[in-house]
């Protein structure tokens, strides 16, 4: 007859506690999305690490309608400017105001487009 082992019993998981770097990120984060929700019905924001080149990369994809023409933008922060005195919130803050002017252009140039036939139809123009 074989003895099999009863199974440990799982200890809850207990999430880690956010670095400081981390929180700030996911506050300038949300203040971003905050910032973009009515013009933006579709907007994903990435960190991704460059780490050979000690830095960290943003990257915003959006829509500006249902339609789901995506555009992207982005911007770099050196991972040692999240290190400096004044904590790692002005490097994330001054990283997505990039982002921000990023998505502005694209708004502005969006405006400016020529428009197809078919937008001109819509709008009663021929």
């Amino acid at each position: 007859m074989s003895r099999r082992k009863a199974a440990a019993p799982l200890l809850p998981a207990i999430p880690a506690p956010a670095g400081e770097i981390t929180a700030a990120f996911e506050r300038e984060k949300h203040r971003f999305l905050t910032r973009h929700a009515q013009q933006c019905p579709y907007l994903l924001v990435q960190l991704l690490p460059d780490l050979p080149n000690r830095r960290l990369t943003l990257v915003a994809s959006y829509a500006f309608s249902s339609a789901r023409e995506w555009q992207q933008v982005d911007t770099q922060i050196a991972i040692a400017a999240l290190h400096a005195k004044a904590g790692p919130e002005p490097g994330f803050a001054e990283a997505f105001a990039c982002l921000d002017e990023g998505i502005g252009a694209a708004r502005i140039a969006r405006l400016f487009a020529p428009r197809t036939a078919a937008q001109r139809m819509a709008a009663g123009r021929s």
